[in-house]
């Protein structure tokens, strides 16, 4: 199948691209903080140690992760590579053109009332040194597609369910998002193109000696909004933690075991219809918050007149890739044309 044009995740593409052009290290320093030597990793640093400092060495000394470019000539290496990434794409997925999705300035899910920050666990990590470089090539030199208040996986989305109605658009991105958009996918990685429709499928893998779920369709989004995203760092049960609960970050006074996917697949794994999906998300979410009143936002917002329905509205909201501008499904409205409220 041919295809007009290719809608490429720049932000997977960039940081790749980028990351590539570089080398990790660490830096040591002693507790007054004085210079004691650079090496590849903390493994070759505790090579070096008696075994009496190998037992306490966090202890001992500061250690500090570091970057560097490769060498000199990075740049040039980065634009002949992120070209050729491109017409490697445009020839894997047979299409005509390519347009890059880049994330904006503002995400509306950072607005969100939720228990933790969106990405929140990301604060802290460096992106590579060549990224600005590369991202203002690509901005320069690309025909490109910018987010605005919502995130360059939505405009992958928005062009993807285009794709599904005129067959003309193909998006490319490793995001397990999109796989709950209908339309035509291709994974970089796997290389290969699947066409996302209806209610879909879910099922259990083996990854890393643990059964993962990995799901395509709707059931991929109904998932999400029970399983969260380790990722992007927010779980519908955030609230349900023994810290939450110790920290008092809501009215609600019990911990209760995380959903494991081995335990939601069983749970979900003869679903057929839209209706027992959303009957199962529908009697969690009671189950999990009937009686909440309020709790306390990542940022310390105390949200007061707050009901089970609120807190599933704002996690399928997180959850949810926009099809159209604006997109934003209601629970409630969906739940009562289930014939559920």
């Amino acid at each position: 199948m041919k295809f007009d044009t290719v809608y490429i995740d720049g932000d997977w593409l960039i940081y790749n691209i980028a990351y590539i052009c570089e080398d990790n290290y660490i830096e040591v320093k002693d507790l007054d903080n004085n210079f004691i030597d650079t090496y590849a990793n903390v493994t070759a640093f505790k090579g070096t140690l008696n075994k009496d400092k190998l037992v306490n060495y966090k202890d001992l000394f500061l250690i500090e992760q570091k970057k560097k470019l490769k060498d000199g000539n990075q740049y040039s290496k980065a634009v002949f590579s992120i070209k050729a990434k491109i017409r490697s794409i445009l020839k894997e997925t047979n299409a005509t053109k390519a347009i890059i999705a880049l994330g904006g300035d503002s995400n509306f899910r950072n607005e969100l009332l939720l228990p933790v920050k969106y990405k929140g666990n990301r604060k802290d990590i460096q992106k590579p040194l060549m990224h600005p470089i590369i991202r203002k090539w690509v901005e320069d030199n690309c025909e490109i597609e910018i987010a605005q208040d919502e995130e360059a996986d939505d405009i992958i989305s928005k062009r993807q369910y285009e794709g599904y109605l005129n067959k003309k658009i193909i998006v490319c991105t490793e995001d397990k998002d999109a796989r709950g958009t209908p339309g035509y996918l291709y994974n970089p990685n796997s290389k290969k193109i699947i066409f996302i429709d209806g209610l879909g499928k879910h099922e259990l893998v083996q990854k890393t000696n643990k059964n993962v779920l990995y799901g395509t369709g709707r059931c991929w989004e109904y998932l999400q909004i029970l399983m969260g995203d380790k990722v992007d760092f927010y779980h519908p049960q955030d609230l349900l933690t023994k810290t939450s609960i110790q920290n008092k970050r809501s009215n609600i006074k019990k911990s209760v075991p995380k959903l494991s996917d081995t335990k939601l697949y069983e749970c979900t794994k003869n679903f057929t219809t839209d209706k027992q999906w959303f009957q199962f998300i529908h009697d969690m979410y009671y189950t999990w918050y009937k009686d909440l009143e309020w709790y306390y936002t990542w940022d310390d917002y105390k949200v007061e007149d707050i009901d089970y329905l609120d807190l599933l509205q704002t996690y399928w909201l997180c959850v949810h890739m926009r099809r159209w501008d604006n997109d934003a499904p209601n629970i409630v409205d969906t739940l009562k044309k289930q014939n559920i409220l």
